[in-house]
């Protein structure tokens, strides 16, 4: 009897340190995710920081102008003026949104609303409010079927901003007199591809654009930070679903792609 109570005082001890192991590598692990978090906070407001001064700049200098000498000014030159503030301003509020975005990335996750819609009502949703949102470029050319309302289960807001992040891209880096095609396809998932005539993607950066901060050589003299790609990325995995890039190599265009596996809602 003692021998066996020897035993079972050895097993409950082995399984004391087994928990405390846990324990330690759970404590650890937590450890090392909030010193990540920390760092990656830090060059956010670093990286943020240093991106508003030009926009600010701009917005600070265009009032001054438009102060100083309203009246000196025609109509058309007081509206370029206005125009590039415009244009600030929505480049600041689209870089706070991703910041804010990419924060609640690493320290809530995404969860989805999916919901059902038909096709052809996301076709024209998405087609309506995109156009809207880019001041309705008249290289932007939607393909979907109007008559197919096909039921389609997905998270619409995440849905349109990750094909928002793609449209961007390719106005940011095509020739405004080259198509941009946006093709809306079903059939064992949702398939929303933006297909560009532009700079195209290196092939060694293929993989390396869905990375947070990630900007091809070819894109840094347009302003950005590399948010946009790496949320697209983690909206589509919310949903179950997956993105893609593809280009025959430099100046050759690009396809970017989103697809939602489709089950019921």
């Amino acid at each position: 009897r003692a021998m066996r109570l020897l035993f079972e005082e050895r097993d409950r001890l082995a399984e004391a340190i087994d928990r405390e192991h846990d324990l330690l590598e759970q404590l650890s692990q937590s450890h090392q995710q909030e010193i990540e978090l920390s760092r990656l906070k830090s060059q956010i407001i670093t990286t943020v920081s240093h991106e508003f001064r030009t926009p600010l700049t701009v917005i600070s200098n265009s009032v001054e102008l438009l102060t100083s000498y309203h009246d000196k000014f025609d109509a058309k030159k007081r509206a370029a003026i206005q125009q590039r503030i415009d244009e600030s301003v929505y480049y600041l509020t689209g870089l706070l949104q991703d910041a804010s975005l990419v924060n609640k990335a690493y320290t809530q996750g995404f969860q989805p609303n999916m919901v059902s819609m038909p096709l052809n009502g996301i076709g024209q949703r998405l087609k309506k409010e995109l156009l809207q949102e880019t001041n309705d470029p008249p290289n932007v050319v939607f393909q979907f079927s109007p008559e197919d309302d096909t039921a389609v289960c997905l998270d619409y807001d995440f849905t349109y901003h990750a094909v928002f992040c793609f449209l961007s891209n390719a106005l940011k880096y095509s020739p405004a007199t080259e198509p941009i095609i946006i093709n809306l396809a079903l059939a064992e998932q949702l398939t929303i591809s933006v297909t560009d005539a532009g700079i195209g993607i290196a092939p060694e950066d293929t993989q390396q654009i869905w990375e947070m901060f990630f900007r091809g050589d070819n894109t840094l003299n347009q302003r950005g930070l590399g948010f946009g790609l790496y949320l697209a990325k983690r909206l589509a995995q919310a949903m179950g679903g997956s993105v893609t890039a593809v280009s025959p190599g430099l100046n050759q265009g690009s396809t970017f792609t989103l697809q939602i596996h489709q089950r019921p809602c």
